[in-house]
Formats: structure tokens, C-alpha cells, sequence
């Protein structure tokens, strides 16, 4: 019964103005049509509902989890608005709590690298592994643009130019401000480092607050089945058929007015999608459990 896939899910159109039934024998531009999709895949909450954070938002993820609560000041938003984590063997609801502007203490920093550049003999090259854990993280977020976003190094070259990064718990620790200018060697590559002055920045700090909410992955799935998971009951027989589709082969319906059946289905699930769900939906069709993804490319009248 349980298996992850990955989902098809496109944005539903707004239900407005639109396609409208045609008197007979009035022709409709192809463009005019409306279309509906529908696909249902199988679902288990244990492996399918947990975000796949890269591992430094799973870190902050659990360090919710652990604490209760826990800030991120690097970049954009890093997680989502909300959602369930498993930590230590058990399942936590990490939700965004607040986001607000605070000024922290940064660094003004110059991060340069090219294939051709090396240090000089007389350089001070450091290791990235023996580098204080403000100053990896700092570095991290300068060669990545961003501490949350893919782990990539540079191809080709990097000019990080004099810029400020965030040190939230201070530059005390930084091996940058004592040496001024240095090297790092970091997964075959060596980077030029030059701290130019501590500073302050203004930074949007985003507050995750945490919630153990099942001690296994079975009371897991008891959660997710009297929270999420919507039971369809006494389908209509053109509902049925969107649902038998949806399951098998994904259904695709292309009309010269609104699909009824469509509508209803989607009535039935309207306001019970999971936060950032992207418009599926958990259901227990049949006495299974399945992500129902609804879409359509026109905005269609019921």
C-alpha cells in the first residue's frame, strides 16, 4: 500500500469567469477549452508527508524539535510554513511562528575563487574542517548564496565583493577577524578570504516553534488518518470514474463547458488541504490511502 512517488501537481485555476455551455452549432477556439486533471497516488505519511529538507533545514528542523523552538537569520525563509518532521524516532509539527527585522553583529567579507587562483608562499591557508563553526556556516552561505539553498560550489568563478554576512551569536570565535586576509581549502578548492571590518545588519529573522505530536510511526499514521486524511463516501458514479482514473492511469478530461463531476469532487476538498499542499489532498478512496492532485488549465464556471 505504501510507496513514495513523486507528484504531479500543477496550480488550479481560479473559479471564475470562463468556459460557458454553447448554443448548438457555435464553434469554440482550442484555446477556449476547459481541461481537467486528477492523480492519485499511493500514500504513507511516514515517508511521503516529511519534507525532503537538505540537510542543513532538517538541522534547523531539529533543533525545534529539540528545544521547542529556534530562530534562522540566513536567507530567505527556510522552511516551510508547516510541517511534520520525524526526530529521534518520534514525529514533530515545526510550524513558522514569527518573522520579524533584528539588527545582528556581521562581518564585511570578500570571498573570492577561480580554477587558476592559488595562495602564495607566504599565505595563510587554513582547512575549512578546523575553522570555527561561525566561520564555516559564514562560509557556507557566501560560497553557496545562501545557507539554506543547494550545497554547490562555483564552476567557473566567485566575486563576493566586500559584502556583509550575519554573525548571530558574534565574531568573538572568527578566525577571519584575527587574520585579516587568509586561505581556505575547502573540497579540493582554495578560496581567498578577507575580513575588512565588523559591522551590524539588519536581517529577517524567522521564528520556528515545535510540537512532539506521535511517538511512532504508527501513531503517526493514526494522526495524520484523524487529521488529514479525507474519506470519500457514497461517490457519485461520474465522481467514481474521476477517482478510477485518477488511480490508474492519471484522468484528463478536455470539455467545451464545466465538468460537473469535476466541481463536486473538488467541493468535497476545498478547505481541507494540509498548509502548502499545492492543492492535494490526502483521501481514503476504496479503503486506501492516496495524494489527490487536482488541476485545471481554465478558469471554468460549475
Amino acid at each position: 500500500m505504501y510507496s513514495r512517488r513523486t507528484l504531479v501537481a500543477s496550480g488550479l485555476a481560479l473559479l471564475g469567469a470562463g468556459c460557458s455551455s454553447l448554443p448548438f452549432g457555435d464553434s469554440r477556439d482550442e484555446q477556449d477549452l476547459c481541461e481537467y486533471e486528477a492523480v492519485a497516488e499511493p500514500f504513507d505519511p511516514v515517508t511521503d508527508l516529511p519534507p525532503t529538507y537538505n540537510r542543513f533545514q532538517r538541522t534547523l528542523a531539529h533543533r525545534a524539535s529539540r528545544h521547542g523552538s529556534t530562530t534562522a537569520s540566513y536567507g530567505p525563509r527556510p522552511l516551510k510554513q508547516a510541517s511534520y518532521v520525524e526526530f529521534d524516532d518520534s514525529y514533530h509539527y515545526v510550524e513558522l511562528a514569527n518573522s520579524y527585522t533584528a539588527e545582528l553583529p556581521a562581518l564585511v567579507l570578500s570571498v573570492t575563487w577561480n580554477p587558476r587562483q592559488t595562495p602564495s608562499p607566504n599565505a595563510t591557508v587554513l582547512s575549512f574542517p578546523d575553522l570555527p563553526k561561525s566561520d564555516q556556516v559564514a562560509l557556507r552561505s557566501t560560497v553557496y548564496g545562501g545557507l539554506y539553498k543547494p550545497q554547490v560550489h562555483p564552476e567557473t568563478i566567485l566575486d563576493f565583493s566586500a559584502s556583509p554576512v550575519p554573525y548571530p551569536d558574534g565574531t568573538a570565535e572568527s578566525t577571519f577577524v584575527d587574520e585579516g586576509e587568509l586561505w581556505v581549502r575547502w573540497e579540493g578548492r582554495a578560496y581567498q578570504v578577507t575580513a575588512h571590518r565588523t559591522t551590524a545588519m539588519e536581517k529577517l529573522v524567522h521564528e520556528y516553534t515545535a510540537e512532539r505530536v506521535a511517538e511512532s510511526a504508527e501513531s503517526f499514521r493514526e494522526l495524520i488518518s484523524d487529521r488529514h486524511i479525507i474519506r470519500i463516501e457514497s461517490p457519485t458514479p461520474e465522481e467514481q470514474a474521476i477517482l478510477d482514473a485518477a488511480v490508474t492511469d492519471g484522468y484528463h478530461e478536455t470539455t467545451q463547458s464545466p465538468s460537473r463531476a469535476w466541481h463536486r469532487l473538488l467541493e468535497r476538498l476545498r478547505e481541507t488541504a494540509f498548509p502548502e499542499a499545492h492543492y492535494t489532498w490526502y483521501i481514503d478512496y476504496d479503503g486506501e490511502w492516496y495524494t489527490l492532485s487536482l488541476s485545471s488549465d481554465e478558469s471554468c464556471t460549475n
